[in-house]
């Protein structure tokens, strides 16, 4: 599937009712329980196949509100991603994939 497909699908499993502002606090409600799995199978809950399963799961959730949220701005993901590698590659180039901050 091509990932403005899955953009554009995901919006229809939005409940009526809710806004961009939630949409921000269940990316980072996500990206909690993903950390929690972490969290687990460091501590030994989890062998490393049903973690696998279980942050798969949260990171497909992860996806959906990045998708919405992209949606509520009316930015492409397929954008977003370019932009992501041509700032990623611009900093392997200047050797500042390591360290801090946006502007490496």
């Amino acid at each position: 599937m091509d990932i403005n497909e899955y953009q554009e699908r995901s919006t229809a499993f939005r409940v009526p009712s809710s806004t961009p502002e939630e949409r921000v606090f269940g990316l980072l409600e996500e990206s909690g329980e993903l950390a929690g799995v972490f969290k687990r199978l460091f501590r030994g809950d989890y062998d490393t196949s049903i973690a696998g399963q279980k942050l798969a799961g949260e990171l497909g959730d992860i996806l959906w509100y990045a998708a919405n949220i992209a949606t509520d701005n009316d930015w492409k993901l397929s954008d977003i991603l370019q932009a992501n590698l041509e700032k990623l590659e611009s900093r392997q180039i200047r050797g500042k994939i390591l360290g801090q901050g946006d502007d490496r």
